[in-house]
C-alpha cells in the first residue's frame, strides 16, 4: 500500500540499496502489501512515507543522529543480506510479553 506507515510484524530480509534519492542505504524485501520500504537516514516523521528512520536518540515524531545509526548499522550487518525481526505492539525486543 501506498503512504502506509506500518510495516507488518514478521521477518524480513534486508538487502543494500543505492538509490537517486537514498544512497547507502538498505531495502526490506517481500513485505506484505507495501512496497519501496527502505531504511534511510532522515529526522522527522516528514522525511518518510512509511521507511524505517533509525536514529540514537529519540524525540515525539523524530529520532537524533541518524546518519551516526546508519553508521553504526553498517558496522554491525556488514555488505550483505540480513535478516530484520519487526514485533508488533505486544513483543519486546527478545520475545513474546
Amino acid at each position: 500500500k501506498r503512504n502506509v506507515s506500518c510495516i507488518p510484524p514478521g521477518e524480513y530480509v534486508v538487502t543494500p540499496h543505492d538509490g537517486e534519492k537514498f544512497k547507502r542505504c538498505w531495502r526490506l524485501l517481500a513485505v506484505p502489501d507495501r512496497t519501496a520500504i527502505l531504511i534511510h537516514q532522515g529526522n522527522a516523521v516528514h522525511e518518510t512515507e512509511g521507511c524505517i528512520l533509525p536514529g540514537v536518540l529519540q524525540a515525539p515524531g523524530a529520532v537524533w543522529e541518524s546518519a551516526k545509526a546508519m553508521d553504526l548499522i553498517r558496522v554491525i550487518v556488514g555488505t550483505g543480506d540480513w535478516m530484520l525481526r519487526v514485533a508488533d505492539d505486544h513483543e519486546y525486543l527478545w520475545g513474546s510479553a
